[in-house]
């Protein structure tokens, strides 16, 4: 039975370039390697321009040959490849072969929050020893059955989201009149309230599409159930 494991992770890998500028989120398209066994990065930016990103990039170690492909609205989609010590630091080796594969992966306030799926639980423990040889800090966050992750149930959301939104909703934040506010919330969860405004908007906006998502599938199935039943 696969298992889905939630980390926060704490790696150099592009760390100096999306540090480079407050704000920077970014989400990664896909990890190739190429047939020299070089590792490639198709990785989604925004919040940084592009003439800002190359310089950081240039400064990065772990990252060269920075090449902008696509711009859709105010993010880009940028290629980059491993420099030596950016692979010396990666565990995509290890992820390909355990026979894992990364769901998400997504920089924001400052980390690296990451989703992946795992064939079983012995491969999911061998993948974070591989992060405490490299000195890479991998924080287990939440483990669950894929069983488990049914429609509408997680809405998109990663753990820190979920949390949030969680403490808003117990603590009144949604209430009329409000019985808290969003420093308050953010004092409790250790975090600035820049970053917590950032989490709750970005929370909303992954449980909303997930849901309106789901709703116009179950729609779509009904026009269909209705059609199949018209024969």
């Amino acid at each position: 039975m696969s298992l889905i494991g939630e980390f926060v992770l704490d790696t150099p890998i592009l760390q100096k370039a999306l540090s480079s500028k407050p704000g920077v989120v970014a989400e990664v398209e896909d990890i190739q390697t190429d047939e020299s066994g070089q590792i490639q990065l198709f990785v989604w930016v925004e919040g940084i321009s592009t003439e800002e990103f190359s310089a950081a990039v240039d400064d990065d170690p772990t990252v060269t040959n920075l090449t902008p492909l696509v711009d859709v609205s105010d993010r880009r989609l940028y290629h980059l490849e491993y420099t030596e010590v950016g692979q010396s630091f990666s565990a995509y080796p290890a992820v390909v072969e355990l026979g894992a594969m990364n769901i998400d992966m997504r920089w924001e306030e400052d980390t690296w929050q990451i989703r992946m799926r795992f064939p079983d639980r012995a491969a999911l423990q061998a993948y974070y020893k591989q992060d405490l040889e490299m000195d890479v800090a991998r924080h287990l966050t939440a483990v669950y059955s894929e069983d488990d992750e049914l429609p509408g149930e997680t809405f998109g959301l990663t753990g820190p989201q979920r949390e949030i939104l969680a403490r808003a909703l117990e603590e009144g934040y949604f209430e009329i009149p409000r019985r808290t506010t969003l420093s308050e919330l953010a004092e409790g969860m250790g975090i600035s309230a820049q970053a917590a405004s950032v989490r709750l908007r970005r929370a909303h906006k992954a449980f909303l599409q997930s849901a309106l998502g789901r709703l116009d599938g179950e729609k779509g199935q009904r026009r269909r159930s209705r059609s199949a039943d018209d024969i």
